[in-house]
């Protein structure tokens, strides 16, 4: 709680009162007991491609790190941006994990908070830094750090999700409104607002990714609408996702090797294709109802999606050449898989991390 309060620049509680809350919090809501460990694991035995894969996972020794995000380097480890305000590396070879301490900034050490990372071609890493005004670069494989100051008057650094693009670069949403860019040769930020903004409710700034054409889409999870810019021009355009059943939720995305966009809608428990030229909309349905497809990265040398259904403690491979579904479950409930992200020195390994659990791996499939 107090780490979400420093995010969002409220004035922190002293210890005293943080002890009295949990006293109170701790007396009032008892545990009942009525806990289901096995409460969102597979009813029925898995038949065919399910069955060949294994699944991996690590629970953190700090149990309130909050390994949100994930991302993998070019060498195939797995990068967690803890909450907690560390790095973590995962060696999938030696099943080992390691942590690393950013530079210091004006947050106290217990209130960092790292946002979602991007790594790019080269296994440099970028990461949002609220509590520090500042994003950062980390070169995985010098251990170097590099920091980027962020502008006065636009509010707070950190936000949900960054993207990479191929001219290198760096674009982020934030503000529940908006999308940031960083130039980080010239070390210029821009920022674009969402023409929705400014209305009784906030659109919304959720997940985010970079077009085959250069244009940036993201996310307006809370009025159901995918933002397009033109960096060049500026220019937003925003189209609504075609989902009747209520709230569709549009969260994390990633384009294949074509440029087309897919996103996860998490409360729609469904899968959405945009193809970036027409800007047509298609949704998929996978085959456990109300999945909570989350975040979504590529195969794009066997041209497969991956999602992550954090509802039901799955990874699903979607074909989209034959519409074959196969889901993975992960071998505890509520482990709370959230971002995913593909070893790119193995297409069969998908890293994923779980906030709540603790917890990061990867499942694996074996053919």
């Amino acid at each position: 709680m107090r780490g979400n309060m420093v995010q969002q620049g409220i004035p922190d509680i002293t210890n005293d009162e943080a002890a009295t809350i949990a006293k109170y919090l701790t007396a009032s809501f008892k545990a009942d007991g009525s806990g289901d460990d096995n409460s969102r694991l597979p009813r029925e035995l898995l038949t065919g491609k399910a069955l060949k894969y294994r699944a991996v996972t690590y629970d953190l020794e700090n149990h309130y790190a909050e390994p949100h995000d994930i991302a993998s380097d070019p060498a195939g480890n797995g990068w967690v941006a803890e909450r907690a305000g560390k790095l973590g590396r995962f060696d999938p070879k030696t099943y080992t994990f390691t942590e690393v301490q950013p530079p210091p900034g004006p947050a106290a050490p217990n209130r960092q908070r790292l946002g979602n990372p991007q790594i790019d071609k080269n296994g440099i890493l970028w990461v949002s830094d609220g509590p520090n005004g500042r994003w950062l670069s980390y070169d995985t494989k010098y251990d170097k750090f590099s920091s980027f100051q962020w502008p006065r008057g636009h509010g707070n650094a950190g936000g949900n999700s960054m993207a990479v693009a191929p001219n290198g670069w760096i674009y982020a949403t934030g503000a529940g409104k908006e999308v940031r860019a960083l130039n980080p040769n010239t070390v210029e930020f821009k920022f674009f607002e969402s023409p929705s903004a400014g209305g009784k409710q906030e659109p919304g700034a959720y997940g985010i990714t970079v077009a085959g054409d250069g244009s940036v889409w993201w996310a307006e999870d809370n009025i159901d609408k995918m933002g397009r810019l033109d960096p060049v021009t500026g220019k937003i355009d925003e189209y609504k996702i075609p989902y009747e059943g209520g709230h569709a939720f549009p969260r994390r995305m990633n384009v294949d090797a074509n440029g087309d966009i897919w996103v996860g809608l998490w409360q729609a428990g469904k899968l959405m294709k945009i193809d970036y030229k027409t800007k047509e909309m298609k949704i998929f349905t996978p085959p456990t109802p109300n999945a909570g497809n989350y975040s979504v990265v590529v195969d794009k040398r066997n041209d497969l999606i991956w999602t992550s259904e954090q509802k039901v403690d799955k990874i699903a491979r979607f074909n989209p050449k034959t519409q074959e579904w196969v889901e993975f479950p992960l071998p505890t409930a509520e482990s709370d898989p959230r971002r995913i992200d593909i070893d790119p020195t193995n297409p069969n390994r998908v890293y994923f991390s779980g906030d709540t659990a603790g917890r990061l791996g990867f499942v694996e499939v074996l053919e």
